[in-house]
């Protein structure tokens, strides 16, 4: 969604400001900063003949051309300071194989990528983008891009895998790539409009609304664990498949089109029952990534513009699935509308300081629509993108699920805090609860026996107090999802 406004470009004289999403991932960098929980690491496989200088031109190409691709976060006495750079010539690393005996290439290429994923970047010295293109053999490409979440979110991908295919089929042709539209801001002029917009009265009226909504929220979602928070969150995590089976992701969507609801209302919904249930709370405060308003200006941008709020829901017996689903579109809305930073939220809402958890919420939730566009060059066969796992979690639990039922979705968990089983176990209740809730939607919730059934599993539960899982046959909520 675009608003009509004119962001003036900024005076070159002047500083350039950090925009606070940039700001909160410095700091998180500074106090962790040897972890790769926030980069964003995908591969493809490339078929065909491949030309590897038009690909370097057509990445140098994108590099000019987006300016937060080549952006260094130094600091000055402890504050944050962002340069721009003009030499991004290390950024795409070439690496041959093909003199590897032919038996080892694939394992050598995976290497590469795993390895790649996994480096942290050095705000100090690295561009928060770095990409590898690995020969395996003349016919046979993998390019692995990691871009840091400073600086990317899924939109950027999309930005990214369009112009990068734009220069490479001038430059594999031979040919000058017709001029892409002129950028009318930097990601710097968004920053310091953002820092105006976000400032005086109209900030004060933003963390108003938050501290009105937060208030008297719970701190804590008391899930059953395998084991007990440590005193400091080590980060390390692991992903799950989440996938929606055809029989519910039409369920899914019958019942949106039916109830003119929209496919995050309705898993979000089923997410807080499930999350309730497995809690014995009935407040639950989930976050997840909002994009407000932006001006038309910032769409051809590569950057950082969504905002991580806080979706707060409480349920009761006499609630239906019908008015939950209302009760977290209201308050979807309500954040979209009055969207914050999230450390802008923290400072209204002044929630007790806990090291063990993250702040507000501790469950996370997305839904896409559809899975990630593959890259798209001419003349060549490219696999969709492949999240290359850096082993991490930024949340005890987050749920990914794209809502079309495609590739792409997961449960990522903490494996300090969980095991895979217990990660199966609670997949498998999410899929089954969905399909219960959306069957009987004008029941109450007290009276349907499988959500009773679910909260009777954890009833004796006590937050302070690990292994709590019933290892056993489990309960079965509904008929197997075909």
């Amino acid at each position: 969604m675009s608003i009509r406004t004119n962001i003036a470009r900024r005076d070159h004289n002047q500083p350039a400001v950090l925009s606070f999403q940039e700001q909160q991932l410095w700091f998180l960098n500074q106090l962790i900063p040897d972890s790769p929980a926030y980069n964003c690491c995908y591969q493809m496989r490339i078929g065909g003949q491949l030309n590897p200088t038009a690909f370097k031109r057509a990445f140098d190409a994108v590099m000019k051309r987006q300016e937060a691709l080549r952006t260094l976060f130094t600091s000055d006495e402890g504050a944050p300071v962002r340069k721009i750079s003009n030499d991004w010539s290390r950024a795409l690393t070439l690496v041959d194989l093909e003199s590897t005996p032919e038996p080892y290439r694939e394992e050598e290429a995976q290497r590469c990528v795993r390895e790649h994923a996994r480096r942290p970047f050095d705000f100090d010295r690295d561009l928060p983008i770095s990409a590898v293109l690995v020969r395996i053999a003349e016919d046979t490409h993998i390019f692995s891009y990691n871009a840091h979440h400073i600086i990317w979110e899924l939109r950027s991908t999309e930005l990214f895998f369009s112009e990068l295919s734009h220069f490479y089929d001038a430059f594999a042709s031979q040919v000058e790539p017709e001029p892409l539209p002129d950028l009318q801001i930097d990601y710097t002029d968004y920053a310091k409009w953002q820092r105006d917009q976000l400032s005086g009265s109209n900030l004060a009226r933003l963390q108003d609304y938050w501290k009105d909504r937060l208030a008297g929220a719970p701190t804590r979602l008391n899930l059953p664990v395998d084991r007990p928070h440590p005193s400091t969150p080590s980060l390390q995590g692991a992903r799950y498949p989440l996938l929606l089976q055809p029989a519910l992701r039409k369920a899914v969507e019958g019942f949106c089109t039916e109830n003119h609801s929209t496919a995050f209302r309705v898993l979000g919904a089923a997410f807080n029952v499930l999350l309730a249930c497995y809690s014995g709370q009935d407040d639950i405060c989930v976050g997840t990534p909002v994009t407000p308003p932006l001006p038309a200006e910032i769409e051809p941008l590569i950057g950082l513009f969504s905002y991580t709020v806080v979706v707060r829901t409480q349920l009761s017996d006499t609630l239906t699935f019908s008015d939950l689903c209302s009760q977290v579109g209201a308050s979807v809305t309500g954040a979209i509308r009055r969207a914050l930073p999230f450390d802008l939220i923290v400072n209204a809402v002044q929630p007790p300081r806990d090291t063990s958890r993250m702040l507000l919420f501790q469950a996370n939730l997305r839904v896409r629509q559809a899975p990630l566009k593959a890259l798209s060059l001419s003349g060549l066969e490219v696999t969709a993108p492949e999240w290359v796992d850096t082993y991490t979690s930024k949340f005890d639990l987050s749920f990914e699920i794209v809502a079309n039922g495609g590739p792409g979705g997961f449960v990522e968990y903490r494996t300090d805090l969980f095991d895979e089983a217990t990660i199966a176990r609670l997949a498998g209740d999410f899929y089954a609860l969905t399909a219960v809730l959306i069957r009987q939607p004008d029941c109450p919730l007290g009276s349907l026996p499988e959500v009773q059934s679910l909260k009777s599993r954890f009833r004796r539960f006590k937050p302070q107090t690990p292994r709590t899982f019933q290892r056993g046959a489990g309960i079965e909520l509904a008929p197997a999802v075909a």
